[in-house]
């Protein structure tokens, strides 16, 4: 309904140090590349809440999109303008042109603090059709949720909510790994816990 969950991933103590180390160490950006050049996010792919979460949204068979993006906001850098990633043409059944449901996978490998460039968020704008060049004079909007997390947190988003990288204000580097995942076909049953109720 919002736009985007917050998952917490069970994952090892010193994973979340392991990838940042690595991320740290990259030259630059693996682009479609990034699980070869970071095999630990099959981790977090795996993690029974992760893979949970996007079996209930998407079905048993949704698949990891070719592609994706590390992130990195330097310290002292200004704020993105407010974005929707690629694509248009909404639907009230949250799918694209082709029928296609598409949900953000973002990976934050450090806690992230409010001074760091968190992702912010306006929940329920994947709803709304809008023009990039309407949106970037928009700056504070009401209900605008900034994504304060753990280290080893998982956001999914739904592909069109409206978001952007704020400003990082502080000495830290902040990381984000964001992959693309699809549904393939639609669902025959409920593929979520539930009951007759």
């Amino acid at each position: 309904i919002n736009g985007y969950h917050i998952i917490e991933p069970e994952l090892p103590a010193d994973f979340n140090e392991q990838v940042l180390s690595t991320l740290l160490q990259m030259p630059e950006n693996p682009g479609e590349h990034i699980v070869e050049a970071l095999p630990a996010m099959k981790d977090v792919f795996d993690d029974r809440a992760v893979s949970g979460a996007l079996t209930s949204l998407l079905g048993q068979e949704y698949i990891r999109e070719p592609g994706g993006h590390i992130h990195m906001n330097p310290p002292h850098t200004r704020a993105q303008p407010w974005h929707q990633d690629e694509r248009f043409g909404r639907s009230h059944q949250d799918r694209d042109v082709d029928h296609i449901q598409h949900v953000m996978l973002m990976y934050y490998p450090q806690d992230v603090t409010n001074d760091m460039g968190p992702t912010v968020l306006l929940p329920g704008s994947h709803r709304r059709v809008a023009s990039p060049e309407s949106m970037v004079t928009l700056v504070n909007l009401h209900g605008q949720f900034f994504s304060i997390v753990n280290a080893g947190s998982v956001l999914l988003t739904h592909a069109d909510i409206w978001h952007a990288g704020t400003g990082n204000r502080s000495d830290r580097i902040r990381y984000m790994v964001k992959l693309q995942y699809s549904r393939t076909r639609e669902n025959a049953e409920a593929s979520w816990s539930h009951s007759s109720e």
